[in-house]
């Protein structure tokens, strides 16, 4: 969206009242390495050099300084915060992206204006470790059931969410895997192992600090009563962000005044949004409506959705609201 402003701009010989630059930004989710953001962080000189060690790609097992340098840059650049332009000059971030969850498809509105991006903690190599018994021969008060204590953690979790939804509290609860052993596990045997992730999203840092303390708890209650023992692993996090108020306020206007439908949400997902806004750049983000969820083989976004979120993007630019 940001080259087919720019090449808009270049035909209709409009110079707008700021520079503006497109970037492309790598390593935002944390799906080859354990850690979210990465690109981001290293464009605003904030990423921890340790990392460039310690974080190994998932297939290849090879570090991300390696990786870095497969691709073309310069990992000793990165070691050192080295950037190649003034911060400074930055006057806002504006990051366009399809939604990722069904409200603007349903509701058939083209624009969503994000207020804020959640931020996480995860737990995604967790484990709950039990005893493999005979499934006939083991009466109830001698089981060590690890499918049984994950399961009671993931009701307890989701009434808890529940309860912490009719407080209005921003929250989100996931637990994306749940696996028995296969050498192990038989239709004979309560397990004795489970492995699991779990993933909880929210705009407050005290509701993350929150969840992440009752959690604790309830694994506590839940391994006395189950005889079984919790190992959460490595804990890893991402920061809520809140986007720019002004820029919120001129694209609510502008959408208005053109009659372009939009709808002012939250992103439940993370973004690079949120490391330029934290940083204390003002930053904003714009939800294009899509079909069928993200991260999967049916995706689609028209692009007469993609127009109708570009022309409010450009008109704010080429009329001087931003």
């Amino acid at each position: 969206m940001g080259i087919v402003i720019i090449k808009y701009f270049h035909e209709k010989k409009i110079k707008p009242k700021y520079s503006i630059a497109v970037m492309g930004i790598r390593g935002e989710e944390s799906c080859w390495f354990p850690y979210s953001y990465i690109g981001s962080k290293i464009a605003l000189g904030q990423f921890d050099k340790k990392l460039l060690h310690t974080l190994k790609r998932s297939d290849t097992k090879k570090s991300l300084y390696y990786h870095i340098n497969k691709a073309g840059f310069n990992s000793n650049k990165v070691s050192k915060n080295k950037v190649n332009f003034d911060i400074s000059n930055f006057k806002y971030f504006i990051e366009p992206h399809i939604e990722q969850g069904p409200v603007l498809e349903k509701k058939k509105i083209p624009l969503g204006i994000v207020t804020g991006i959640r931020g996480s903690f995860r737990y995604r190599d967790a484990i709950c470790k039990g005893e493999y018994l005979h499934s006939g021969a083991t009466p109830f008060d001698y089981r060590k059931d690890s499918v049984v204590a994950v399961s009671m953690l993931i009701n307890e979790m989701n009434i808890f969410w529940q309860n912490q939804l009719k407080k209005n509290k921003d929250l989100v609860i996931t637990f994306g895997q749940f696996f028995t052993d296969q050498k192990e596990h038989s239709f004979a045997k309560s397990s004795g192992l489970v492995n699991f992730c779990i993933d909880v999203r929210s705009n407050s840092n005290n509701t993350l600090k929150f969840v992440n303390r009752t959690l604790i708890k309830k694994i506590q209650s839940i391994e006395k009563k189950t005889n079984t023992k919790f190992f959460l692993g490595k804990e890893t996090n991402s920061q809520p962000a809140l986007m720019s108020k002004k820029l919120i306020s001129i694209f609510q206007k502008y959408s208005k005044e053109k009659s372009i439908k939009f709808e002012t949400m939250a992103s439940g997902a993370g973004h690079d949004a949120s490391v330029f806004a934290n940083y204390g750049i003002p930053s904003l983000m714009l939800f294009i409506r899509n079909k069928n969820g993200s991260h999967n083989p049916k995706e689609y976004m028209s692009i007469k959705q993609f127009m109708e979120v570009f022309k409010v993007l450009c008109g704010t630019i080429e009329n001087n609201y931003i």
